[in-house]
């Protein structure tokens, strides 16, 4: 009976000495940053995560649930990890990224979040887009009235009024385009 308490113990320390340690994977660095809200441009193209395992490789997808592109791991080392997006992403929107990603012995599933930003003509709140309409608008309204006061004077006595006005309503015409586009060119 000792030889066999003895011998346990001993069996017990070989096992323990032979079972390779327990690998784990981890994640880190998102980018976009994990709940970034509207920090994220549009234009942003791609999702990239740093895996590690103290194990010999990685297996798993990346996958963005609004947009279904999936990036396939297979047989990986440590590294980063990236995502490519086929598409543009959408102005406003909550996007939602799941990395599951397995070793050896362990595995790891994590969600992340980012929200992209607003486009550069919608960062303009509304009430400035509207004050720089008015501007714009008050320019042409102001060219107009000097015009009109200018081919009054010349008008004055050489040709009838029926001319005048026909002059003033080119001018008029004109100078409207010119300000629309200004108005146009002072929103962006």
């Amino acid at each position: 009976m000792r030889k066999i308490l003895v011998v346990i113990p001993f069996l017990m320390m070989l096992v323990l000495m032979a079972t390779p340690a327990l690998a784990t994977v981890t994640q880190t660095s998102p980018l976009p940053a994990d709940n970034a809200t509207g920090l994220v441009p549009r234009d942003t193209t791609t999702f990239t995560v740093t895996l590690a395992t103290n194990g010999t490789h990685m297996n798993g997808t990346i996958t963005c649930v609004n947009t279904g592109d999936v990036k396939t791991i297979s047989s990986q080392t440590n590294g980063s990890q990236v995502l490519t997006f086929a598409s543009p992403l959408a102005t406003l929107t909550t996007y939602q990224v799941w990395a599951n990603v397995s070793d050896d012995w362990s595995w790891t599933n994590t969600s992340y979040n980012f929200t992209t930003g607003r486009s550069q003509l919608m960062s303009e709140t509304p009430n400035n887009v509207i004050v720089k309409l008015i501007a714009g608008l008050s320019t042409i309204f102001v060219a107009l009235a000097l015009v009109y006061v200018t081919a009054t004077k010349y008008m004055a006595g050489k040709k009838g009024m029926k001319e005048m006005m026909e002059l003033i309503k080119t001018l008029f015409i004109g100078l409207a385009l010119l300000g629309v586009i200004g108005g146009i060119i002072l929103m962006f």
